[in-house]
């Protein structure tokens, strides 16, 4: 799980950086596809939330 947020926090980077070397096009297709894998990634981490959270909720 700690990977699949980690590539979350990489792609929020890469979203980020100078990509004035790609096409416009390019570009804007990029960010789209950056931003659905994305929130596919959200949902796999909203569902399976780290361990450690989840023995925090069970000390409750």
């Amino acid at each position: 799980m700690e990977n699949i947020q980690a590539l979350y926090y990489s792609l929020e980077l890469i979203s980020f950086q100078d990509l004035s070397n790609i096409p416009h096009q390019s570009q804007a297709e990029l960010a789209m596809k950056i931003e659905d894998l994305q929130d596919h990634l959200k949902l796999v981490i909203d569902e399976h939330p780290p361990s450690s959270s989840k023995q925090q909720l069970d000390l409750l």
